[in-house]
């Protein structure tokens, strides 16, 4: 897997938006402090593939240090002027997961958009893959 660095963020110790006034079932996240940290981006595709299934990804980032979670998303989109090279990606974390009143699990990802001219928090569900659009969170602590 390879990993690369971005910019300065601050983790707050809360959520901006609580994801249970949309109806969704916080099912798993991350327990980070708050803080500086690191952007981390990794991406966990192999040479040839075009996606990724959702427990192939599972397997792969099972050893991952440092995921980030929902609240790092959060922090991220505070700073859109760190992000201008990545619009076209879409930025998720796999240390949050979210439920559905069905019970289907999704991830939450930032991504761009074009006709509000901002970053924006949307869910996605884990049942559809992942193709090379999608950049892995991570964090590394600053001081």
């Amino acid at each position: 897997m390879s990993v690369a660095r971005k910019g300065i963020f601050h983790l707050r110790s809360t959520f901006d938006r609580d994801v249970a006034e949309d109806g969704w079932l916080l099912k798993r996240d991350l327990v980070a402090r708050q803080g500086n940290f690191s952007l981390v981006l990794v991406d966990f595709f192999r040479h040839s593939e075009r996606s990724v299934s959702e427990s192939e990804l599972e397997l792969r980032v099972a050893d991952c240090q440092n995921l980030g979670g929902y609240r790092h998303l959060e922090a991220i989109i505070r700073k859109p002027e760190e992000l201008c090279d990545l619009k076209g990606f879409y930025l998720f974390s796999f240390a949050t997961i979210v439920t559905s009143r069905s019970g289907r699990r999704f991830v939450p990802y930032a991504a761009w958009d074009e006709g509000e001219e901002k970053w924006k928090i949307h869910f996605y569900s884990l049942a559809v893959g992942f193709c090379r659009k999608f950049l892995l969170i991570g964090y590394v602590d600053a001081i």
